[in-house]
């Protein structure tokens, strides 16, 4: 039986629709079944049962139907051992296959049992078969989890399902990058200890045939781990796991009503691909806003400092309030919101992220203050390279705060670059963004019509600078090029490393 990814005929979980379903097929009719049987008492399944069945009465007697997990029911027949043999063989071949398997049984009683205790019903049952139901995996999985891998994501499977379906599932999806994985049961989990089940934990695993108290155990050890656990789930059994993941994620399909209260996030579509779609868009967005905060934040670092070591050398203003607002208003605006229509896709591969991250952090404020150091040092320079200690109000004086205009902003080009990753990202800073780029020579004209359009000229108070003047300014974006790259050089091979924590799945 394959079950269907929706289905509009019976509303119930998925496995009974799948079974509703079927009996279609063949032709029968379920609604005259349910009025021809009326059921007398029922035994749910649960995790320790693995099995269900109801007690109907119909056609002159009285009958048990029982289905579940076929280790439950076959154990529950009176069949010999070499019966039980041939029948564990049939079920360990569509297992293989990635086939959920379900026993059926029945057995007849002349009157209604005294003793309804299921100990007393459910035994010396009649094997009647099993069938095999396929989940059909997404296409998209497999490349998702493959994404996993490399971001630094762990994935664990937890399932009820059989040794053999588990194991060929898994394999299916790749859960683990060279195809090895632990393979652990829910008995062998209940009987393991804490350090033992840490120790597992690291490792590609598998566990199956879990109940919902073994998975909460999970999820709980994750997290005493330090790690940041996500889980999904569809069944009533996965709401106390989902309660307590730091992100329960339900099915909207298929969940229940309880899975979905229980979950902090509910998919529309049942496809794990979604959630790690999600994780793709939130790093993306977290990245490009982290770029835009350090480019706007430099920029105000840089003018700034230029204030700053005017005031303590005693030098003339070298930035005007006006120029200042150019900056940041004019030539700074359109590069900075280039920079959220980032889609480096090879950045959210770079391995796990931080558990907890700050968008300013104190490492970020010392490179900003650094830079600012940088690019107010060298506009400061340029200015008294021109200027000096001359007065205020003179052609001389709105040359040299041309200069220093000049020179933040080609500070600013260069920053741009920079924070696009540099040198080793060179190719991807012309060819992945178009509108970084045209921003960047969007930038470069405003900056040339400051310094030589006449009516800018008078409205910035700025005077056109000589050939020899832009040497000093561009030596500046130079001398900034290489600062950036030395400390990008020293934070990624002598910084020591930090211990960032894997979010699991």
């Amino acid at each position: 039986i394959r079950r269907p990814p929706r289905s509009t005929l019976f509303p119930y979980t998925t496995l009974f629709r799948s079974l509703y379903e079927a009996v279609i097929e063949k032709s029968l009719k379920p609604k005259e079944i349910e009025q021809n049987f009326k059921k007398i008492h029922e035994y749910s399944f649960n995790s320790s049962r693995r099995m269900m069945s109801t007690l109907v009465q119909g056609e002159g007697k009285i009958t048990l139907f029982a289905k579940g997990s076929p280790n439950a029911i076959i154990s529950k027949c009176a069949l010999d051992q070499t019966k039980k043999d041939l029948l564990f063989k049939n079920i360990d071949e569509m297992a293989k296959n990635g086939l959920r398997v379900l026993g059926f049984a029945h057995r007849d009683f002349e009157t209604i049992p005294e003793n309804l205790r299921s100990e007393n019903i459910e035994e010396n049952l009649v094997f009647d078969g099993f069938c095999g139901i396929e989940d059909e995996i997404h296409p998209e999985v497999k490349g998702a989890i493959e994404y996993c891998h490399k971001a630094g994501i762990k994935v664990i499977m937890i399932t009820g399902d059989y040794e053999i379906t588990a194991d060929s599932t898994a394999k299916k999806i790749g859960l683990s990058p060279d195809g090895q994985f632990r393979m652990i049961s829910g008995d062998q989990l209940s009987a393991m200890e804490d350090l033992a089940l840490r120790e597992n934990l690291l490792h590609p695993v598998v566990f199956y045939e879990t109940d919902p108290s073994e998975k909460l155990r999970i999820v709980e050890t994750l997290q005493k781990m330090g790690l940041v656990v996500a889980v999904t789930g569809d069944g009533v059994n996965d709401a106390l796991a989902l309660k307590k993941a730091d992100i329960g994620v339900a099915m909207g399909i298929s969940g229940t009503d309880v899975a979905k209260e229980a979950a902090d996030m509910v998919l529309l579509d049942d496809n794990f691909s979604t959630i790690v779609n999600a994780i793709k868009e939130g790093r993306l967005i977290w990245d490009n806003l982290k770029k835009f905060i350090f480019y706007i934040f430099s920029s105000n670092a840089g003018e700034f400092m230029t204030v700053f070591f005017g005031t303590i050398f005693g030098l003339p203003l070298p930035i005007l309030a006006v120029q200042v607002l150019s900056v940041d208003l004019g030539t700074d605006v359109l590069p900075s919101l280039a920079l959220t229509a980032e889609n480096n896709k090879k950045s959210l591969l770079e391995g796990p992220r931080k558990q907890k991250e700050n968008l300013l952090d104190i490492n970020i404020l010392y490179r900003l203050l650094f830079v600012g150091i940088i690019m107010g040092g060298g506009a400061t320079l340029n200015f008294w390279l021109i200027n000096g200690f001359g007065s205020i109000g003179t052609d001389l004086y709105y040359k040299a705060t041309g200069a220093t205009f000049a020179t933040l902003v080609i500070c600013q080009v260069v920053n741009i670059f920079e924070v696009r990753g540099g040198l080793k990202n060179i190719k991807a800073f012309f060819f992945s963004n178009k509108y970084l780029l045209l921003s960047v020579i969007a930038e470069i004209l405003i900056l040339i019509a400051v310094i030589y359009f006449p009516p800018i000229q008078n409205f910035l108070s700025t005077k056109a600078l000589s050939l020899l003047q832009w040497i000093p300014i561009l030596s500046v974006g130079l001398v900034f090029l290489i600062s950036e790259e030395l400390w990008k050089y020293y934070d990624q091979h002598f910084k020591p490393s930090i211990d960032n924590k894997k979010a699991v799945l």
